[in-house]
Parts: structure tokens; sequence; C-alpha cells
């Protein structure tokens, strides 16, 4: 996609943030699977610190980075060992997806958005997708976690607001294309 025109408007962490005209935006090309992958190769890294600097920092089972620190808001991650999709059940809430996965360093349980993984109503997780994917991983296969800080807030009123890391898209090798169901 050429976006035209772009203006950064980033803050730490959130650098990557520009602004540009929607309107004037137009597809170029479609790039195909091996291509993407091989992009994704290029950019992924192994250890988080690598990804968003040395001011991401483990708060219980999940990551955050301060207000005005870290050195980005996303970035690939190629987890050590095997990571495991799990649902959550919160009384008659929906259940809430979440990735247990390492980059031998940090430990992590995070919470999952990639919406392939959701139903059509975006809120309830699609076991049979999340069951797909947990067995491809489970097989060992090559898979590439795209990871991204969220705009700040505050787990409950007693903490201060901090950008918390989350499970933005899951990347298979063997299937870059994965894409929504039709």
């Amino acid at each position: 996609i050429d976006l035209g025109a772009v203006t950064p408007v980033g803050q730490p962490p959130e650098l990557e943030d520009h602004q540009f005209d929607p309107r004037v935006s137009v597809k170029v090309a479609a790039l195909p699977g091996d291509q993407f992958w091989g992009h994704l190769l290029q950019m992924a890294q192994p250890r988080l610190s690598a990804l968003f600097g040395p001011d991401l920092t483990q708060q219980g089972r999940s990551a955050v980075v301060g207000i005005g620190k870290g050195t980005a808001s996303l970035g690939c991650l190629v987890p050590t060992g095997i990571p495991v999709l799990t649902l959550q059940q919160q009384g008659t809430r929906p259940a809430r997806l979440r990735m247990q996965f390492s980059d031998g360093i940090l430990h992590l349980d995070l919470g999952v958005t990639d919406i392939r993984l959701y139903q059509s109503d975006h809120v309830t997780p699609n076991p049979e997708a999340v069951q797909a994917v947990n067995q491809y991983l489970a097989e060992g296969r090559r898979a590439i976690l795209s990871l991204g800080l969220t705009r700040p807030y505050a787990s409950s009123e007693e903490y201060t607001p901090v950008h918390w890391l989350q499970v933005n898209h899951i990347h298979l090798a063997e299937f870059p294309e994965w894409r929504l169901r039709q």
C-alpha cells in the first residue's frame, strides 16, 4: 500500500505512529506468502528487549512499558519453545483468549487480539480456530508473534497507567496468508 505523504506523530513508545490521508492511499500489489514470510523473518527478533527496549519489564504474568518510555510499540518475535493459546472463563462473560510464551528471559501470559481467532461478534473466541492454531504450534511448527503495546491504561485505580504488551497477530510459517473466513 502506498500511503502517500506521511507525517511522524509518535511519542515513545509509539514511535511508529504516522499521520496520513487515507483518501490518497492506494493498493500497489499483493505480496506472495513466501515473500511476506521472508519480510517477517527479517524483522523478527528472538528477545522482547530487542523489540521494545530495556524499559519493557515483567509485571505479574504480563509485561509493561511506562508512559514516555520504550523504543517501539510494535514488533515481531520468534518465541522460544512452544506458545500455547488458552481460554480463560470469567463468569458469564465470554472467555478471554490468552497466549503463554517465552523469549527465553520473560515468561508471559498475554491477551490476544488476533481477530481471526474470534467469532463474528469480535468478542467471543472461536474454539475451533484456537484449537487448530494450538495443534499447529504443538507440532513444533514455526510461528512469529506480532506484538504490540496498548495505549496507556491502569489495570485498576490503585495503579499508574502503563502500556501493556499484547499478542496482535499469530503468523504461521506454512500459512503466511491465513485470512479471515469470507
